[in-house]
């Protein structure tokens, strides 16, 4: 649970700066282009932006630390019997971690903070009082913000929240820039009356809508996985915090904790960052609880794979871009490029390539995770296909709002044969990672030697991507 909870982490990281940079470059190239590193269309572009990103992800991060630490220096003394427990549960959990007051009389408040290397959990006045009155429910709680300490969950939350913020502010910065070449060249016209503005907004409209329908869906799906990995993070440090604080299964302890923001409705539940007390009730009995509450990483990780496979395509084909010349044309450019710029074509496949195979092995992996934890087991097949069609759907989200594809298909009249004729390598490399994706889910949840992660299990997880990588070098070379 825990490795799933921090490739999911991970996942959300290299999604909210590698799409907006891509998206960044690609959008103030002029600005971006050879500010620093000199590697010519479109890799100074891409790489500046990246590293922009980065750098200011990093800066937020150092914020973040920084406002911990000022927030550790106003915390209070607490009783010697609350730091006792305290120290007790994180001498288990193998870790040094200091406890400290807070709030008014009134706050029943509890967390881990992390700030340098210190460890600490602040606990409101409420919960101190409780580990006194109500010592067995105080032990379950301590023990679940020490879980968080030792598997690292404040520090990776900052980092994952900081790459969402500056992935967000990156998209708007794109979407601003396509609304001021509009209006630019809109004010540019030395003629602008009524039908002449309706004859720019006819043929802009269409493009930015494109543009704010993808990047809205991307951030809606990142939201809603930011949510669903902070809620695995929370069943894991149940499933510690039942080991530490021990006596009994802990059921109780978890039905009596407070669970936050965990609403009824549905909205709420896809919104929430703690579970519903009766899952975390549930989880602990049925590890398989924990990984079919959130199925929502088969659709992301879908969009992720079609939208990186997109993205290389694009950026490949800069100045042949599919839909615009033939096969043929794409193929002595992608031929001639990379003999003039082989680092920026040859960085940006290595690139994809490790995201395709990361994104893979998180279908895969969740989908063998959830065969063994299903009880009642479910039959192979009809899982396979119920997960592989969330994967499915996350892909034809991907190509549905692709502003390309879109171009594309307002070419061929919207006619679907006519642009998968005039467009085969696109629409079957599309074809060939989900098709491939689909027998390697087949195959390992069908042979029993496989169940166990037996050395034929990585081929499967690579395999989607290099029968992907075999398809383009047939296509192109």
């Amino acid at each position: 649970m825990r490795d799933e909870a921090l490739r999911r982490a991970i996942l959300l990281c290299l999604i909210s700066l590698i799409v907006p940079s891509l998206v960044l470059g690609s959008s103030w190239t002029g600005e971006l282009y050879d500010l620093v590193v000199p590697l010519g269309p479109p890799g100074s572009a891409l790489l500046h932006a990246m590293g922009l990103l980065t750098i200011l992800t990093l800066g937020i991060v150092c914020v973040g630390e920084y406002r911990a630490t000022r927030l550790l220096r106003k915390g209070r003394p607490i009783p010697a019997q609350t730091s006792t427990v305290v120290a007790d549960l994180a001498a288990q959990a193998g870790i040094h971690a200091d406890a400290v007051g807070f709030g008014r009389l009134d706050e029943e408040g509890i967390e881990a903070v992390v700030a340098g290397r210190s460890r600490v959990i602040r606990i409101g006045t409420l919960w101190v009082r409780s580990s006194v009155l109500e010592p067995i429910r105080f032990r379950f709680a301590i023990a679940h913000e020490i879980a968080h300490l030792a598997s690292g969950d404040p520090r990776a939350e900052r980092i994952v929240n900081a790459a969402l913020l500056i992935g967000s502010l990156a998209m708007m910065a794109a979407i601003g820039r396509i609304i001021a070449y509009v209006g630019g060249d809109t004010l540019a016209l030395s003629h602008l009356d009524l039908p002449t503005l309706l004859f720019v907004l006819r043929n802009s409209v269409p493009a930015i809508l494109a543009n704010l329908v993808a990047l809205g869906t991307l951030a809606v799906l990142i939201l809603l996985e930011s949510r669903a990995s902070a809620r695995l993070r929370e069943f894991h440090a149940d499933a510690i915090a039942r080991n530490l604080s021990g006596g009994g299964d802990g059921l109780g302890k978890v039905t009596s904790m407070r669970s936050k923001d965990s609403g009824i409705g549905f909205v709420s539940r896809l919104l929430a960052v703690h579970p519903p007390t009766q899952q975390r009730f549930l989880a602990l009995k049925r590890a398989g609880t924990a990984f079919s509450a959130d199925e929502l990483l088969f659709v992301l990780v879908g969009y992720f794979s079609g939208t990186i496979l997109e993205m290389t395509l694009q950026l490949n084909f800069v100045m042949a871009s599919p839909g615009v010349s033939t096969l043929a044309q794409r193929k002595a450019h992608l031929v001639a490029e990379m003999a003039e710029n082989p680092f920026t074509y040859w960085t940006i496949l290595g690139l994809s390539t490790a995201l395709l195979v990361l994104s893979q092995s998180l279908i895969l992996g969740r989908m063998l995770i959830t065969a063994e934890t299903r009880k009642p087991p479910r039959h192979a097949a009809s899982l396979a296909l119920r997960l592989l069609s969330l994967a499915g759907l996350g892909s034809f989200i991907a190509l549905a709002t692709s502003q390309t594809v879109y171009f594309e298909l307002s070419n061929a009249g919207w006619n679907m044969l006519r642009w998968i004729a005039g467009d085969p390598d696109r629409v079957g490399l599309h074809a060939c990672l989900f098709l491939s994706l689909t027998i390697s889910a087949f195959v390992i949840l069908t042979v029993p030697s496989l169940r166990d992660k037996g050395p034929i299990y990585p081929l499967m997880v690579i395999s989607p991507t290099l029968s992907t990588l075999a398809l383009s070098i047939w296509f192109y070379f």
